[in-house]
């Protein structure tokens, strides 16, 4: 079966579990176990088909068992699990996907090298043991050995995330390392990123209580990556939990008693950020950079100033730099939007490394996850390369430091720096120095070494690292993109008792409400409401984010719930007036615009709204003495004389509406306003005009 219609067929075979109806669920299991053309996996299906026969057979009796319930589920489970073993069958035979590929490669290797890799787990145990008990001036400091460090980790990453099941033996091997206080938390890190991308392949309990055990970990670079990992599984595999009620109940305990508020909250709203990292790479491709290109050569002709300092750009007071976008007033406040957003912990980077992501340094998997450092074999040679050219120490000090970047963003930075001329890295090398300068005081001023800062900015850098990889490597396409839907947490069994209790379902609606999410915002907010949450601003912002997503009804019951605290009641009643007209129904919305310029008075935009509103109802007269006021009041508001042509040619005026079309002067009638005047020079019986 070709790979598509194979995966629409699993998915029904899932929902069919998910909805208890096992039954059909095995029906459409057998037609899949028939054409894989593998003998074990027939017997597993008739093995799994007999014991939920045997079930039903149980239950026809009319036995009465506390236990049927847990039996019924024990059999769900027992189909889910034999989907993944049809999935991971389909993927050893399928030519097409690159994911099949590199798994079907692998697995080749390890069917003759399994026993060496498990060496090969041991011997980098013992080597980082010995290491960390030599003095520094006889570590292994050589090319080779560099290499071959990183050669055993990638095998060990491909071990964890490819490999169809991680036994006993290999878990507690990867355990081991994990826990060691040997193994430079960055390598223990990649690993644990490892767990996480094995998971996008398959369920496995087995990964899941090993993300578990490094939520306790002490380094806040493994804990943000465990952490993210554990979240992207409750999200992914959210409906399957509640067959695995005991790896439910751990996972619980452990977000409690464990894992810190401030952690999960950090690693929410960095998934929320994500969300937006597309609009933001269109808007600098589309806006920005073509604008920035046009005037380079400008900006390229100052740096090369021997007056240039880089202190100048930040300047206020500076008119060499400001006359640079003289001719694009906007791009500069773009430019100043996209710092904040960037301060903030969005990723904005992600068009300016896109295309550097073809080094030959990326086509290792683990290359994509791994944190930065200057042992890394490919690090060290470059800047050997770079020597003499540029301040290479500083260079990979300010990279290791730096938080702006991610990690795969700072391989990219550093491979692509030889391909440019000297010119340029001069002004590269001002330019990092200058900026790492900056940031070292301001990590100075907040202090951003603490554990919970240092979480923060590993969490933004692996999270960003993780976009990359859903976004261009060639394997994206095989693997669930987690970025693309909505992070529905608070819907989930495992995860959503804990968000609304803890506040953190609050703090995911207000994140996603300012940054304009609204059908997010919605959804939450009223959710919240029904859970007991009746303040004012609950229902306000439940109101005002259904009515951004065109859910006026909805808008209006919330408007109405806000209605009855008393506060900001301008703004309600505008917003309700609002949404009535929306739905037709201009003249509910009438009272609510004499209301609110009896309250706040006769302001011109409210007077307009209500003339306007007068006009939807077809209350021509009433619309018709309202503009007039609006006249006598404001007599320089052009917007009125369409409207007021129109009141006074329904009300038999057709005379004065002429002379209303007619001062707005030949060159501003549109199509509409020349079939008025027609119309009105008709009626008056000038049919020539």
């Amino acid at each position: 079966m070709p790979i598509k219609p194979f995966r629409s067929r699993l998915a029904e075979i899932r929902d069919h579990v998910y909805a208890l109806d096992l039954g059909l669920a095995l029906d459409a299991s057998a037609e899949l176990a028939a054409g894989s053309g593998d003998d074990n996996l027939q017997l597993q299906f008739n093995a799994i088909s007999s014991n939920y026969e045997l079930i039903l057979d149980y239950l026809k009796r009319g036995t009465i068992d506390a236990q049927r319930t847990q039996l019924y589920e024990r059999s769900a489970r027992q189909i889910m699990d034999f989907t993944d073993r049809l999935q991971l069958h389909q993927m050893a035979r399928d030519t097409t996907s690159p994911l099949s590929i590199r798994q079907r490669v692998w697995q080749e290797s390890v069917d003759s090298h399994s026993r060496q890799l498990e060496e090969v787990m041991a011997q980098l145990l013992a080597h980082h043991q010995l290491e960390h008990r030599l003095p520094d001036q006889h570590r292994e400091v050589e090319p080779s050995g560099s290499l071959r460090r990183d050669e055993i980790l990638g095998r060990l990453f491909n071990l964890c995330w490819l490999s169809p099941v991680l036994d006993d033996e290999l878990a507690e091997g990867l355990q081991r390392l994990l826990q060691d206080g040997a193994i430079p938390e960055e390598e223990q890190a990649l690993l644990a990123s490892s767990l996480n991308l094995g998971l996008l392949i398959s369920f496995s309990s087995v990964r899941i209580r090993l993300q578990l055990e490094l939520l306790r970990h002490s380094s806040p670079m493994v804990r943000a990556r465990a952490l993210t990992g554990v979240i992207q599984t409750i999200h992914h595999y959210h409906r399957r939990f509640r067959f695995y009620p005991e790896l439910a109940v751990v996972l619980r305990t452990m977000l409690v008693e464990v894992v810190r508020k401030e952690e999960m909250e950090i690693i929410l709203l960095q998934m929320i950020r994500s969300q937006d990292t597309d609009a933001i790479t269109k808007r600098l491709r589309e806006e920005i950079i073509p604008e920035m290109i046009r005037i380079t050569p400008r900006i390229t002709e100052h740096l090369d100033s021997e007056e240039f300092s880089i202190e100048d750009f930040g300047s206020e007071e500076n008119p060499d730099w400001q006359e640079f976008f003289g001719d694009s007033p906007e791009l500069m406040d773009k430019i100043q939007q996209l710092n904040e957003m960037q301060m903030d912990g969005s990723d904005v980077f992600m068009s300016a490394f896109a295309m550097l992501k073809q080094f030959p340094f990326f086509q290792e998997v683990h290359h994509w996850f791994l944190p930065f450092t200057g042992r890394h074999p490919a690090v060290q040679q470059e800047l050997h390369a770079l020597s003499g050219r540029l301040d290479a120490p500083r260079l990979l000090e300010g990279l290791s430091s730096s938080s702006m970047l991610c990690n795969s963003d700072k391989y990219s930075f550093l491979l692509n720096l030889g391909n440019l001329p000297d010119q340029q890295l001069a002004i590269i090398d001002r330019f990092f120095s200058a900026e790492m300068e900056m940031m070292r005081e301001v990590q100075d001023e907040e202090q951003l070494l603490d554990d919970l800062s240092r979480f923060r900015s590993e969490a933004r850098m692996y999270i960003q690292d993780l976009f990359r990889f859903h976004r261009l490597h060639p394997m994206r396409s095989s693997l669930p993109d987690l970025f693309r839907a909505f992070l529905s947490l608070h819907h989930t069994s495992v995860l959503g008792p804990y968000l609304r209790e803890s506040g953190l379902m609050r703090t995911m609606a207000e994140f996603h409400f300012t940054r304009g999410h609204y059908e997010q915002a919605s959804g939450l907010f009223a959710e919240l409401a029904a859970a007991g949450d009746t303040s004012y601003e609950v229902f306000e912002k439940a109101g005002f984010a259904f009515q951004k997503i065109g859910h006026f009804e909805m808008a209006l019951s919330y408007y109405r719930k806000a209605e009855l605290y008393d506060t900001n009641r301008q703004w309600l009643l505008r917003k309700m007036a609002y949404c009535l007209r929306q739905l037709g129904r201009p003249g509910d919305a009438v009272p609510l615009y004499r209301e609110a310029i009896r309250d706040g008075g006769e302001e011109e935009r409210l007077m307009m709204q209500l003339a306007n509103t007068l006009l939807e109802a077809g209350k021509f007269n009433e619309a018709l003495n309202q503009y007039l006021g609006i006249e006598l009041k404001y007599p320089s508001n052009t917007r009125i004389l369409r409207p007021m042509a129109w009141c006074l040619l329904n009300t038999g005026k057709a005379d004065k509406a002429a002379g209303y079309l007619e001062s707005l002067g030949m060159e501003q009638w549109t199509r509409h306003d020349r079939l008025n005047l027609g119309h009105c020079r008709w009626i008056l019986g000038d049919a020539a005009q």
